[in-house]
C-alpha cells in the first residue's frame, strides 16, 4: 500500500507516464486506503463455484480469483477517483 501511494504521488503530473499499466497503478496509488478498506471486503467474499476454501484449492484456481478481485478494485477505485475530483470539498478526500 505504501509503494502503491508514493507511486501516485510522485508520477501523477508526468505526462510521459501513459502506459496501460502505468495507468492502472496510478488508479491504486491515487486511492491507496480505498483500495485497502475494499481489498479487505472483497476478498472475504466466497465465489460461489468454489467448493473448498480458497487456501486448499489449487493455485490456478486462486490466481483466477486473485485477477478477477484485481480488475473489480481497479474499476472500484477509478469510479472513486472520479467521484473525489468531482467533489473536491468532500470529507471523503481523505479515504
Amino acid at each position: 500500500m505504501c509503494l502503491l501511494m508514493t507511486l501516485g504521488l510522485l508520477i501523477e503530473d508526468k505526462s510521459w507516464f501513459g502506459g496501460s499499466i502505468t495507468g492502472v497503478l496510478l488508479v491504486f496509488g491515487r486511492t491507496p486506503l480505498f483500495f485497502y478498506v475494499t481489498h479487505l471486503v472483497l476478498y472475504r467474499v466466497h465465489p460461489f463455484f468454489i467448493t473448498k476454501p480458497l487456501f486448499m484449492t489449487g493455485l490456478p484456481t486462486v490466481f483466477v480469483f486473485w485477477l478477477i478481485g484485481l480488475l473489480v478494485l481497479w474499476r472500484l477505485c477509478l469510479r472513486y477517483e472520479r467521484y473525489k475530483k468531482a467533489h473536491p470539498e468532500s470529507l471523503l478526500q481523505y479515504i
